[in-house]
């Protein structure tokens, strides 16, 4: 069965029609998204469903050419937990870093984002008037996602081409938030880091491969897009480099690095480390997201109920309003007075970052991260 689990306020969001980006394994019906993406788009590798603390009955969405099955609980997260304790002496950093300090975050998930980046240079995707889709007019594209399409990719590839070129590796340098999770692996604190983005920063940073789960592919490896063999990345960079356009020595098909477009399933690796590293997990941290593309944002509400989770972002993101808009997936940050373990820092998060580490009193640990 092709399943995924999501949690119960699913259902309230289907009964609306919400608004839902599932980008880059595909778009759904319930999305706004160009005619094309329907949900004989939508694809959700089979065999790999991530496993909530509650999972229940299945739901189908048919759409106009298949059906797809969804894992849901068979009842509220709110009525499954029923009356529970803080966990954090306080929903802000200082109630974070005193967790830390007592030893009862040594397991740290990071969930991140474009918005760590932006300190680099690398416009993030939705910020208005600077954000990568606001900024695509030069591509002349028919709208702006279809720069990740793979079948406009197949039609007129040179778009994609030229903004890999922009974006290539090598072109940027870390930033804080990418430091603090090296330190964080230092220290022995962080189990894995789930990134959307495509930059390999995390990489460049010092975080080993292993720690790195690139939800949305990057540019370490690419493969042709018609018979999938892999490609030699640095002859694809040098042809990229060259305005180019990359092909395939044994079929001659259009070549691409491995970012995830919309029609592309996530890679393996996604699923199988969600599934292990979400049960493990004693402290989540989300930073620089929007939370709306699915399967990532979905991430937030698979760990525990009892673990802690914090946001570092510029806005609320994630958090379940009256109409339920929040986003499609399990979970919503809490800050209300029902809270009892979501903490925020809203800024940037570079800012959140370096006062957490003065709070932790890692000043010098973290300061010999940029030598």
């Amino acid at each position: 069965m092709e399943c995924l689990c999501v949690s119960t306020y699913m259902r309230a969001s289907l009964a609306r029609s919400q608004t839902t980006k599932w980008a880059p394994v595909a778009q759904t019906a319930f999305s706004k998204a160009p005619p094309r993406f329907g949900v004989s788009n939508y694809k959700v590798h089979s065999g790999n469903c991530l496993h909530s603390p509650y999972h229940g009955r299945t739901l189908t969405v048919r759409g106009m050419h298949q059906s797809e099955d969804l894992l849901l609980p068979d009842s509220d997260l709110a009525s499954q937990s029923g009356a529970r304790r803080a966990v954090l002496n306080s929903f802000d950093l200082k109630g974070v870093a005193e967790r830390i300090l007592e030893g009862k975050a040594s397991r740290i998930v990071t969930m991140v984002g474009a918005g760590i980046s932006v300190s680099s240079g690398i416009p993030d995707f939705r910020s208005p008037s600077t954000g990568l889709y606001d900024n695509l007019q030069k591509y002349s594209l028919p709208y702006p996602e279809a720069i990740f399409d793979l079948d406009y990719f197949r039609e007129k590839p040179d778009a994609f081409n030229m903004l890999a070129k922009e974006l290539y590796p090598g072109k940027f340098a870390p930033t804080p938030t990418h430091l603090f999770m090296r330190l964080l692996h230092h220290k022995g604190l962080l189990l894995r880091c789930f990134t959307q983005n495509i930059d390999s920063l995390e990489t460049l940073a010092g975080l080993p491969e292993h720690k790195i789960v690139a939800a949305h592919g990057n540019f370490d490896t690419a493969h042709c897009i018609r018979c999938h063999a892999l490609a030699d990345k640095e002859v694809v960079r040098a042809t990229l480099e060259a305005d180019g356009k990359p092909t395939c020595t044994a079929c001659g098909g259009l070549v691409k690095p491995n970012i995830v477009f919309f029609g592309e399933r996530l890679p393996d690796r996604f699923f199988t480390c969600a599934q292990e590293d979400m049960r493990e997990c004693d402290l989540l941290m989300v930073m620089g997201t929007s939370l709306q593309v699915q399967p990532f944002a979905g991430l937030v509400g698979q760990v525990p109920l009892d673990v802690p989770r914090l946001l570092i972002n510029r806005e609320m993101v994630g958090v379940r309003d009256s109409t339920c808009n929040a986003g499609f997936g399990t979970g919503y940050f809490e800050f209300g007075v029902e809270n009892t373990r979501d903490a925020a820092y809203l800024g940037n998060c570079d800012d959140g970052v370096q006062q957490l580490v003065d709070m932790l009193d890692w000043r010098s640990d973290f300061d010999n991260m940029f030598k």
